[in-house]
């Protein structure tokens, strides 16, 4: 039996590191011990890549590991697939089924070029599928007939489904794609490691995937499993340092740090970076509780990760709306400051969640700033397919107000049946809800966007213990600049940000399709000028205006804190900002004319009471 297995990346519109397809690495591994027959199985990654190999080959199995930021890829490639072989099985697995069971059954209609689609966690279902089909002989009808556990299909138009099969909790059972050799081929070719220390997570956040009970019980794997894999990857990275990226790490884990073995692992990991100076930056999400523990973690690693607070609101009601109650709030103030400022501090605040307000926003921002986080990354609420949120009761309940727009984070061009095609990825996200207008949504971004411009990375321990002196928060900083008269550069700047914050969102996919299905739109998208990060497009434009940032920054530290905290604020400025870089820049978005009328932005004193 010969299967392709891929799990397809798109052309990055800005350069960033690529993870390799460790999640279909583990499926061949764990297929390849436990299926009764001898399944031969390739892995791909790109797009080229998959048409190449499948185009020269045949194959009795293709699946795919589908996502929000490869989906409609996938399903492209499906059809590709059924079209030049009706009988080669199809198969999708990964996150992006839904877990209501009205959408799942609408889903896996909606999408006949796929026989079958596991449900969660994939290695058990695979090796079962593999065997069904060499023991049915590829007899499609009869293999769905078996309505094997996690596997959901249609046959003559009934959709059938099963209960879940069981996790596998003893993760060492599935062989490791690094030490096997399977994922050298792509670290050689410029792709980042990413690595599993344990999967699942016992926070039930309606938000995240992972946030039901069957990935409530957190499965790890040993210490000494762990340590080979980081011996043999940092081994591996040290000898590709002319590859991009080729400093970077990935955990795929949910609560990094947060584990008693997470400290044997860091220590292991920092005498690796002594050995092989590697890894230089190391991406994941932190744990949510057990601070102490996370900051002795992030200390082991020679600065290579970021303390991260994924708090996302601090606000009681709207944690107990996304059932995350069972999250701290006080997500730094369990050690001293003097301790957190050892370490570069991230926190992700959500905008838009349920029960959230324009008022309530505003106030998570502040208190993360009153627990000295260096950056704040204020994100959109993205209703993800496998999330409680994604149910007609939920989006009724909390009246979410939906929008879709186009992932900024990758495009593809792409002949299907002799018709060049143009293939991005949607995101639904809310806009508001019933406590949140559409117009406070805008408003909050713009806060947002102020933050990133004049708070982030910027504010230094003299600043703020100057704002401690005198009973203040960056916050009244910010809040200040939000309610000043801004200079009509920026104040344009801000209109066209507004007027993109309109224009990127879209009542369906079928409005995204024909955007796509215009002559021009892959060049558009290549470009940026659809489907773009506008928070982060626009910080940079306002870069590009440094006299004006210097006078707008000490002007509204002058009105919060007199004229010590205004010179402090326009230092941090002046020593953050590479000014002479955006001097070009800023002759000329000092000659965009004015579409729209200066400051008609809604703001009034009464959107910054009480903060």
């Amino acid at each position: 039996m010969r299967i392709l297995l891929a799990d397809l990346s798109y052309e990055r519109v800005s350069p960033s590191p690529l993870p390799v397809p460790m999640a279909i690495g583990c499926l061949t591994g764990y297929a390849n011990t436990f299926c009764n027959c001898d399944p031969k199985i390739e892995l791909v990654r790109t797009i080229e890549g998959f048409i190449r190999t499948f185009d020269v080959n045949e194959y009795d199995m293709v699946g795919f590991s589908n996502y929000v930021w490869n989906s409609q890829l996938s399903k492209l490639m499906a059809s590709r697939v059924k079209a030049a072989n009706r009988n080669c099985i199809t198969v999708f697995g990964g996150p992006n089924l839904p877990i209501d069971p009205t959408l799942q059954e609408a889903y896996v209609l909606s999408m006949p070029q796929v026989d079958f689609t596991i449900e969660k966690e994939g290695e058990s279902p695979f090796v079962r599928l593999i065997d069904a089909c060499a023991e049915q002989d590829f007899n499609v009808k009869e293999i769905k007939a078996l309505r094997l556990p996690s596997v959901r299909s249609v046959l003559d138009g009934e959709f059938l489904s099963s209960p879940l099969d069981n996790r596998i909790l003893d993760l060492d059972r599935i062989p490791s794609p690094y030490l096997s050799g399977m994922m050298d081929e792509f670290l050689e070719t410029g792709f980042t490691p990413i690595l599993e220390n344990n999967r699942g997570c016992p926070f039930s956040c309606a938000f995240c995937g992972e946030g039901d009970v069957y990935h409530s019980k957190v499965a790890k794997h040993s210490t000494e499993r762990l340590k080979k894999e980081y011996e043999y990857v940092a081994n591996k990275m040290s000898k590709l340092r002319h590859l991009e990226f080729s400093e970077y790490l990935y955990f795929s884990d949910s609560n990094t740090g947060m584990y008693r073995q997470d400290i044997e692992l860091a220590q292991h990991i920092g005498e690796i970076q002594e050995r092989f100076d590697w890894p230089e930056v190391i991406i994941t999400s932190t744990g949510k509780n057990l601070k102490e523990r996370i900051i002795e973690f992030v200390s082991l690693l020679n600065g290579a990760m970021t303390l991260t607070a994924s708090v996302q609101s601090t606000d009681p009601e709207v944690l107990a709306n996304v059932l995350r109650e069972n999250v701290s709030t006080d997500v730094l103030t369990a050690v001293s400051t003097e301790e957190v400022e050892q370490v570069n501090t991230y926190s992700e605040i959500i905008l838009g969640l349920p029960g959230d307000t324009f008022e309530r926003h505003l106030k998570t921002i502040k208190d993360m700033m009153a627990n000295r986080i260096s950056q704040l990354s204020i994100v959109q609420l993205m209703i993800l397919p496998d999330t409680p949120m994604l149910s007609a009761e939920y989006i009724s309940r909390f009246g979410l107000d939906l929008r879709y727009r186009i992932l900024c984070k990758g495009v593809a061009q792409i002949e299907d049946e002799g018709v060049v095609r143009t293939v991005a990825e949607t995101e639904l996200i809310c806009v508001g809800n019933q406590d949140m207008s559409f117009d406070e949504y805008v408003k909050a971004r713009v806060v947002g966007l102020l933050v990133v411009i004049f708070y982030n990375k910027l504010f230094v321990n003299e600043t703020f213990d100057c704002l401690d002196a005198q009973q203040k928060s960056p916050m009244d900083y910010i809040l200040s600049l939000y309610a000043a008269e801004w200079p009509d550069s920026f104040a344009t700047l801000i209109d066209e940000f507004i007027g993109d914050l309109g224009d990127e969102l879209y009542k369906s996919p079928e409005e995204i399709d024909g955007l796509l299905a215009q002559e021009n739109s892959y060049e558009l998208l290549k470009t940026g000028e659809i489907g773009k990060n506008l928070t982060s497009y626009y910080s940079k434009r306002a870069f590009g205006l440094p006299k004006i940032l210097t006078q707008m920054a000490e002007d509204a530290a002058k009105q919060v804190g007199g004229s010590k905290l205004s010179r402090l604020i326009v230092e941090d400025i002046e020593r953050n900002i590479d000014w002479r870089k955006s001097v070009d820049s800023s002759d000329q978005l000092a000659q965009i004319s004015r579409t729209k009328e200066t400051n008609n932005f809604p703001r009034d004193n009464a959107d910054l009471a009480n903060f």
